[in-house]
């Protein structure tokens, strides 16, 4: 029964370290909707707007801050990123962040 919940808020952090074929991104669940955060990561995806059903990566439960490292990319290629949460009420994504991880010469 999920009446009386809310969806978890989260955010997503802007990208550090990005190389060639990696990246390291994270995000803060801000407020579990009176519910436990039963999963969150990051989802991403070369095509904008990436949900949980794209490559995704997790990170843990609870309330917080998280990163996590994304590795296996391709070079010169832009990702779209979201952070994700997961409580009984349903999945709640942050807000997408876009990056482009560096190019061989």
């Amino acid at each position: 029964m999920t009446e009386g919940y809310l969806l978890p808020e989260i955010s997503t952090t802007e990208p550090t370290q990005v190389y060639y074929t990696s990246a390291t991104i994270g995000g803060v669940v801000i407020s579990d909707g009176g519910t436990a955060i039963i999963e969150r990561g990051i989802c991403y995806s070369t095509i904008k707007h990436p949900t949980i059903e794209s490559s995704k990566i997790t990170s843990g439960t609870g309330l917080g801050s998280f990163s996590v490292d994304l590795s296996n990319l391709t070079d010169s290629t832009t990702y779209y990123v979201r952070a994700y949460a997961i409580n009984k009420k349903g999945v709640s994504y942050g807000e997408e962040v876009t990056f482009m991880t560096e190019g061989y010469l």
